[in-house]
């Protein structure tokens, strides 16, 4: 299925939808209504050719994922502050049945995140959530956590990703963007997309 983006208004927004891969575009930036119909601007169709060379001239079913950015396939994560108790962390973690994990976050910067998987198991056995329900969830967090700027390429967090120990394999990756969070990777997600391509 082709897209078309309506209004187009800016370069940057042209810019932007070349870089998602959106195959079509209309909007007063590349023609201004009117009855007849014109050709586009030579020298606009060139700036886009350019653009397109620069974001995807390497992509094929040859190529690697040495040109795409990690930031293409990042999502939203729910954050958390690194006060909040543990048994609310726990209690939204299950009663979210499609929430892998969260981040807790201070300032917009990451400090560490959590797992439903790693949280349940620090709050089994016979005195987990005994030990643990009167703590912030700064105390159980995960600071050992892979984070990357949200333009490192997709060859370059897979193998970060998979050099990590198993205990972590799995984790979400966090992405940052000057140092505040941009958003998460899932491993899933970094598979299928290294997979796609």
């Amino acid at each position: 299925i082709a897209l078309i983006a309506e209004g187009v208004e800016t370069e940057s927004e042209l810019e932007s939808l070349i870089e998602l891969g959106v195959q079509y575009a209309q909007g007063f930036y590349i023609q201004e209504p009117d009855e007849q119909i014109k050709d586009i601007d030579p020298k606009l169709i060139d700036k886009i050719n350019k653009k397109n060379e620069k974001f995807f001239a390497n992509i094929s079913y040859k190529s690697s994922t040495a040109t795409l950015y990690i930031k293409n396939i990042c999502s939203p994560v729910v954050t958390v502050s690194p006060d909040e108790m543990v048994p609310v962390i726990y209690e939204t973690l299950i009663n979210n049945t499609d929430m892998i994990g969260l981040c807790v976050v201070e300032d917009e910067i990451p400090l560490g995140i959590v797992t439903k998987e790693k949280l349940t198991l620090q709050l089994s056995g016979q005195y987990g959530f005994a030990l643990n329900q009167y703590k912030n969830i700064s105390k159980l967090m995960d600071k050992n956590y892979l984070s990357v700027d949200y333009q490192t390429t997709l060859n370059i967090v897979s193998k970060m990703a998979m050099s990590r120990p198993s205990d972590n394999l799995y984790d979400f990756i966090v992405v940052t963007r000057h140092d505040k969070l941009y958003g998460v990777v899932t491993v899933k997600d970094l598979l299928e997309t290294t997979t796609e391509i």
